[in-house]
């Protein structure tokens, strides 16, 4: 997996890509490949306190995914800014699944990485349901297209398929998620991530579930 050399990381909020496979994707670049970063939803609810200028806060989340993407050696960013926090259409989701190919067709990735079908949060199950979708428009579950298709979690623990070991990169992605500081203003997102990643004893990993074909 991490051997890929063009690899799109799908991702519902500006931070989960850092959270779900920030270390791996820091692997990856590190040897030479080309990450794009599709962001799908606009961040909006993330100040529910109005902490921050409200009229600034959507690119200030932008702003925020990139220099954490700096730290991680990713300089391709994608901004769909969708609205989040609500509970897709039917119709909605093939439009993302359609939109979705769209960009697929454009990058010409081996690898594609999106949280897994199983994430607790509803912007996330969103999000891989489009994804589902965009499989299922291509006969073979995309294999057939030479995509490998990967799924992280962020903060629903997954029955992994893969281990990376990022113990090696890990002050990097931990540089990258303090450039979040919208969203460290209300969690302490900097334990959790390391609890998530230390679960099954010493050192850090990130887990992957093999996202098998739509039938």
């Amino acid at each position: 997996m991490i051997d890929a050399k063009r690899i799109l990381v799908v991702a519902p909020h500006p931070d989960d890509e850092v959270l779900g496979c920030g270390g791996t994707l820091s692997l990856c670049t590190g040897r030479g490949a080309h990450v794009h970063v599709l962001i799908v939803f606009d961040g909006a609810a993330g100040d529910p306190q109005g902490k921050f200028e409200s009229a600034d806060y959507v690119a200030r989340r932008q702003r925020e995914a990139e220099a954490g993407g700096r730290s991680l050696g990713l300089t391709n960013y994608t901004f769909w800014g969708l609205p989040e926090g609500h509970l897709a259409s039917s119709e909605e989701l093939d439009q993302g699944a359609e939109r979705l190919a769209e960009l697929v067709a454009r990058l010409q990735p081996e690898l594609v990485l999106a949280p897994w079908v199983g994430d607790g949060h509803r912007d996330h199950r969103t999000v891989a349901e489009a994804v589902s979708r965009w499989l299922s428009l291509a006969e073979g579950g995309g294999r057939e297209m030479g995509i490998d298709v990967w799924g992280y979690e962020v903060w629903s623990e997954l029955p992994p398929d893969q281990l990376v070991d990022v113990s090696g990169v890990w002050p990097r992605k931990v540089e990258a998620l303090e450039q979040h500081q919208s969203q460290l203003a209300y969690a302490d997102l900097l334990a959790q991530m390391r609890c998530m990643a230390q679960r099954d004893g010493s050192g850090q990993y990130e887990r992957f579930q093999r996202w098998e074909p739509v039938s």
